[in-house]
């Protein structure tokens, strides 16, 4: 499994997630506390993406359901998927 996709499924248990519209925004929670100072907002790929990270094992499972699921060649996909993966690289 690649190792980003492995880091956001353990982040996702330590986030709170409201879905407003097509959005989805993200709150980090540290000891049973919001932590306001570091809030994401993702758009709708990202917001797909984030929750359906359970179902993705590789870097290709995402490509294909994004490229599928917003009608997107696979290259743009690849792209758009690298920049939301990097975001939690730090």
């Amino acid at each position: 499994m690649d190792t980003r996709i492995s880091k956001i499924k353990s982040l996702k248990t330590k986030m709170v997630s409201r879905k407003e519209n097509n959005e989805v925004v993200l709150i980090p929670v540290v000891n049973d506390v919001a932590d306001m100072k570091e809030i994401f907002i993702l758009n709708e790929v990202a917001a797909h993406i984030w929750e359906n990270i359970d179902n993705y094992n590789t870097y290709d499972d995402i490509i294909n359901d994004v490229a599928n699921n917003f009608n997107v060649d696979k290259s743009q996909a690849g792209s758009d998927i690298t920049e939301f993966l990097n975001e939690f690289e730090n």
